[in-house]
């Protein structure tokens, strides 16, 4: 799958603000929105490529049937148990994990700003956009 169309992301969590403008120094439209409902994340998701979420979001196979643009779901965190990976590699969507949003706070950081494994993972999908090009 190309990810040359990859314009718009939604972070559907709480994320250090950095996170967002990592994304939008990428080129990227970021919204953010957190506490939605299962239907309220599917209209959101009409028109973005990318998805960010933690733990609180669910990616079930509805929501990722009804995300017709969707290419790639960034878990922020470890383990991918609320994605439907089984859903999400049906569609060819890519599923990407980092631990690097609380490893900041291990290293006695306030801020996640300077954390490297961040800024890779948040890279990873701000490069989806390039990759085919």
């Amino acid at each position: 799958m190309a990810f040359a169309n990859l314009r718009k992301v939604l972070i559907s969590d709480s994320l250090d603000p950095c996170c967002r403008q990592i994304l939008q120094d990428g080129g990227l439209q970021v919204v953010e929105k957190q506490n939605l409902s299962k239907e309220e994340l599917m209209a959101e998701l009409r028109d973005c490529e990318g998805l960010i979420v933690r733990s609180a979001t669910k990616v079930t196979a509805d929501v990722i049937n009804a995300a017709e643009k969707l290419q790639v779901v960034g878990r922020a965190g470890t383990g991918v148990d609320n994605v439907d990976l089984e859903a999400a590699t049906r569609k060819g969507i890519l599923v990407m994990k980092g631990r690097a949003l609380r490893l900041g706070r291990k290293l006695g950081r306030k801020t996640n700003s300077e954390n490297p494994l961040l800024l890779t993972f948040l890279g990873g999908i701000r490069s989806l956009a390039f990759s085919s090009l």
